[in-house]
């Protein structure tokens, strides 16, 4: 029997915190994400990333909101060009690497990113 090569789909599918993230937007005194200046998106990331270290969101909730933030609030022109934008991606991308941390590289990647979220929160504070 010829054996068939079958691609693992890494895809994960995260349910968006949508009653936690209109807090943080009613916080800023926004009511949606394209309304968000580069300064209200550090401070919501910011706030997001206290409320992880006090065990108020998940990593799967920081993960999405920094997707979100990222995705929906920063400009293209922004998206690589900053600080805030590099983490808000790191962060972004910590759901994926926690579910691959069996593999040597995405568990490396998986602490690298949490270490610059946490750097990142604690210099800017």
């Amino acid at each position: 029997m010829k054996q068939q090569n079958i691609k693992e789909d890494k895809t994960i599918r995260i349910i968006f915190p949508t009653k936690k993230f209109k807090k943080y937007l009613e916080k800023s005194g926004v009511s949606s994400t394209k309304e968000l200046s580069l300064d209200l998106i550090h401070n919501v990331f910011v706030e997001t990333i206290g409320d992880f270290r006090k065990g108020e969101l998940s990593l799967d909730e920081l993960s999405g909101i920094s997707n979100h933030l990222w995705s929906d609030g920063i400009s293209d022109k922004d998206k690589f060009n900053s600080d805030l934008a590099k983490t808000l991606y790191s962060a972004a991308e910590l759901s994926f690497y926690v579910r691959n941390v069996q593999d040597k590289d995405a568990a490396k990647r998986f602490i690298e990113f949490l270490r610059e979220v946490l750097s990142y929160t604690s210099s800017n504070i």
